[in-house]
């Protein structure tokens, strides 16, 4: 679970221009394009605000999705005629 806010946060410490090619992915990365956004309001640099929230609308389209899909899918796998099929196997044993 570390690497994950890790590589997150990394991209948005220095422009990703003087950053080695590895830190490339930064730029769908949501703390980069937060970090873009604050710097074009505070400091009023290029306006690169639609870009940036438009990436990061991607990153909550994606997480609602990928949510829903997920919990979809749990509720299925937790149904009662699941448990059952769960559950007879070790019921056997211990009668055995």
């Amino acid at each position: 679970m570390i690497p994950i806010p890790t590589a997150n946060v990394s991209v948005c410490v220095f422009p990703l221009e003087v950053m080695p090619v590895v830190y490339r992915y930064g730029k769908g990365a949501p703390f980069y394009n937060v970090s873009v956004a604050m710097r074009t309001v505070i400091f009023g640099t290029k306006n690169m605000v639609g870009l940036s929230f438009g990436v990061l609308i991607a990153w909550v389209a994606i997480n609602c999705i990928t949510l829903s899909v997920i919990q979809i899918w749990a509720g299925k796998r937790n149904t009662p005629e699941s448990a059952k099929t769960h559950l007879e196997p070790k019921e056997k044993e211990q009668t055995a």
